[in-house]
């Protein structure tokens, strides 16, 4: 009795074992077949996210490459005449002043800046314009009453991709501020020192700071509070760990995207979530973009109408390139500004490397006389120097022979007096609430 007993629950066992087996594969074949539907998905996402960039860059560089083609079909330069050119306008002294200009004047709202989750509908509006084929002027149109835009959902799956609110800039004295260019200039001075002694200092996309390991903290200087990239370096930044890529990223800095699709941007909100927390991120409006584009139509066109037969000679595109950008938004929020390394000439008008580094782009970096027919770096070069006439801000360029000027210029001494500002906007983010 006891027997048959016992072989009855030895066969219970069993078959409750065996359901159990069977359950517990279910639910692995189901776990599975779910996370490979859901690495389809973002595998998926991320080509579409992808070819949409590509497409947008494709697109974008068609159409200055066609207005570049029509620039140099109209006053075509040898690089020797482009070279004889630029010694004259590196001693150009009667620039018309930009401060003046109707599009210098129109300012960007210090709360449009940037992309939070209380404005990123209402501005991305403007960035889906652009990719539609607007002109870039767009962003400074239309009505700022409206939060709900058809067609902003599809490109953001995140919202808190963005910040709460720009509260936390708060916390940055923009005092006084340097914008670190790429330059190949840089390398003719010591402006290091200089460089460090602001409370701001911005550099671009691929640009390392000085340290022990590249020798160039004499030249650029180690510190860095803000990092602006674009949209080819915010995808390359977001595709994984930067240390693995070789590139700079600085422990506390804050990065700012522009130009980059929004889910490029959501990738790199992302990986920074995951692995670098120290670091936050914003997103640059296109209104800022758009309005250095207006100030540098309109210098443009000014330089011509004043210097017809000179100035209508210079080569590239009106989009303002990354630098020039940069320098407007500080000009929006800083109470000084001082610019280091633009333009491919030196003070003296020579031709210089287009950039001080060779990270990732070896020949790309050591080229002289880089021209993008998207951009017209002598344009932005004589546009900042017809800024720092005004006083809008400080233009620091390597003299030749002048060892004081290439250690001093810009340097922030405590309680000197301060350079009239373009705009007196320090303080400002202090009004967000």
């Amino acid at each position: 009795m006891r027997s048959r007993k016992g072989k009855g629950n030895r066969r219970v066992l069993g078959l409750s074992t065996f359901l159990l087996a069977v359950f517990a594969c279910f639910l692995l074949y189901d776990a599975s077949h779910k996370l490979a539907s859901l690495g389809r998905s973002e595998i998926l996402q991320t080509r579409q996210t992808k070819e949409l960039s590509d497409h947008r860059a494709a697109v974008g560089a068609a159409r200055d490459a066609a207005r570049q083609k029509r620039v140099l079909e109209k006053s075509p330069l040898s690089p020797e005449e482009l070279g004889s050119l630029r010694r004259k306008w590196a001693s150009a002294v009667n620039l018309p002043d930009a401060s003046e200009l109707d599009a210098y004047s129109k300012k960007v709202r210090v709360e449009n800046l940037f992309l939070h989750q209380g404005n990123y509908k209402r501005l991305l509006r403007h960035y889906l314009e652009d990719m539609d084929g607007g002109d870039g002027n767009s962003s400074t149109s239309g009505s700022e009453g409206t939060d709900s835009v058809d067609g902003v959902d599809a490109f953001i799956t995140n919202r808190r991709s963005f910040p709460a609110s720009l509260r936390f800039l708060r916390n940055y004295n923009f005092d006084t501020c340097a914008v670190v260019g790429n330059s190949g200039s840089l390398l003719n001075a010591t402006f290091g020192k200089c460089i460090d002694s602001h409370h701001v200092v911005l550099r671009f996309n691929q640009a390392p700071r000085g340290d022990s390991g590249n020798n160039l903290k004499r030249q650029v200087g180690s510190k860095t509070t803000f990092r602006l990239i674009n949209t080819r370096w915010t995808h390359k930044y977001g595709d994984g760990s930067p240390s693995l890529q070789g590139l700079p990223l600085e422990t506390g800095v804050t990065m700012v995207a522009t130009r980059a699709h929004p889910r490029l941007y959501e990738s790199l909100a992302e990986m920074l979530k995951k692995k670098r927390p120290d670091v936050k991120l914003l997103y640059l409006s296109s209104r800022v973009i758009s309005s250095a584009r207006n100030l540098l139509v309109a210098f443009r066109r000014k330089l011509v109408e004043d210097e017809a037969g000179e100035y209508e000679k210079i080569p590239g595109g009106n989009t303002p390139s990354s630098g020039l950008v940069g320098v407007y938004a500080l000009l929006q929020a800083c109470r000084t500004l001082d610019v280091y390394g633009f333009g491919l000439d030196d003070s003296a008008g020579d031709a210089q490397g287009y950039h001080y580094f060779d990270i990732l782009s070896p020949a790309h970096g050591k080229r002289k006389d880089s021209m993008n027919p998207t951009h017209s770096f002598d344009t932005e070069k004589l546009l900042l120097r017809s800024l720092q006439a005004g006083g809008a801000l400080n233009l620091c360029e390597a003299r030749r022979g002048d060892r004081k000027a290439r250690r001093e210029c810009g340097l922030q001494v405590q309680n000197s007096p301060n350079r009239r500002a373009a705009d007196s906007s320090a303080g400002l983010f202090d009004m967000i609430d």
